[in-house]
């Protein structure tokens, strides 16, 4: 998502405006060259977390299998996700 910081709508001031704080990604690296150099400081806004191997396809893919998901997202959104029946891949009804 920091890669595409630069495409996004007035990222200067995004990038003046917002106390940015960055988590990596499980299983990716940032190549902080790449980057304008503008948006290369926030390579200091990287913060230490435990990396969860967590995305929403395999949430989506753990429902349509009939599995849950409470354990990798919040309560309400499984409550939302089982009330509208999403990614079951059976119609309403």
């Amino acid at each position: 998502m920091v890669a595409s910081l630069p495409d996004w709508h007035q990222p200067q001031d995004l990038l003046r405006e917002v106390e940015w704080v960055i988590m990596a990604r499980y299983g990716s690296a940032m190549d902080w060259q790449k980057l304008p150099e503008a948006y290369r400081r926030l390579e200091g806004n990287v913060v230490e977390a435990p990396l969860i191997d967590i995305s929403a396809s395999g949430i989506r893919r753990r429902i349509a299998d009939g599995r849950s998901a409470r354990f990798l997202t919040p309560d309400a959104v499984c409550d939302y996700i089982a009330a509208h029946r999403l990614y079951r891949g059976d119609p309403i009804g």
